[in-house]
């Protein structure tokens, strides 16, 4: 039986009365094979000791795209962001990893009433619904790695959890028993214990927050530049694909 992991990143703050300066939040989740998590972080550190000669360097969607911080080598240096770009779209492209991701309308959220819990709950409950769903439909069993934050979300986070491990996953045909079969455990783990899954997840976040702003006509493809055009297609070709009832790769919520 195969065994697999999410670990999840957040883009965007959670809280609805930010939406003006942060309009969606973002929750995403890389998948991969237990056994096969090794060999991704592996290639992740050939490309760090290629441009950096050390493995510490954190990839950052953000500071990548700003080339701030570490990323501030390829300041006037368009060739070497190019290679770069390139190394890193094939290295995550090949990489036996696919994502899930959620998205919430924060304005919408506001305008309903919703709070930062409410929101938290919701984005969390959805993208951990999908991997129980691809669970079950591969027959496989999983865990949730989750990078540690404030002891509210935290509680938050781990509420959803142990709500489907005690109810399955209401009005579908997945009972509680199922999902303690599937969804064996989750875990927290510190900025300090920074993985390369997580990583990934933050890097292809950031694509599928360019693609919903597309799609929502806040944002156009013209306006993007090289860098985001590719981090745009490559989440895309590596959202998450099972047929499975009311499964979703991708789900935007909109309250």
């Amino acid at each position: 039986m195969k065994q697999y992991c999410l670990y999840t990143d957040e883009l965007g703050e959670y809280s609805p009365k930010t939406y003006k300066k942060s309009p969606l939040f973002i929750i995403t989740g890389c998948i991969v094979e237990a056994n096969n998590a090794l060999k991704v972080k592996h290639t992740l550190d050939l490309i760090k000791y290629k441009y950096w000669s050390n493995t510490k360097i954190t990839l950052h969607s953000r500071d990548i795209g700003k080339k701030e911080k570490d990323f501030s080598i390829f300041k006037g240096n368009l060739s070497l962001f190019n290679s770069f770009t390139k190394d890193l779209y094939t290295i995550i492209s090949t990489s036996n990893t696919s994502i899930l991701g959620v998205a919430i309308d924060k304005e919408k959220s506001f305008h309903k009433g919703w709070g930062a819990e409410k929101v938290v709950k919701e984005a969390y409950g959805a993208i951990y619904k999908n991997y129980i769903r691809m669970l079950v439909s591969k027959k496989a069993i999983g865990t949730l790695v989750q990078e540690a934050s404030t002891p509210f979300q935290d509680i938050k986070i781990y509420e959803k959890f142990f709500e489907y491990q005690s109810k399955g996953l209401v009005n579908e045909n997945i009972t509680h028993q199922d999902v303690k079969k599937r969804l064996t455990s989750i875990s927290f783990a510190t900025k300090k214990d920074s993985n390369s899954l997580t990583e990934i997840a933050d890097i292809l976040g950031y694509g599928l927050f360019l693609n919903q702003m597309i799609s929502q006509k806040r944002m156009k493809n013209s306006g993007l530049n090289r860098y985001q055009k590719m981090i745009r297609k490559l989440a895309k070709h590596k959202l998450t694909s099972v047929k499975y009832t009311n499964f979703k790769a991708i789900e935007m919520i909109n309250p």
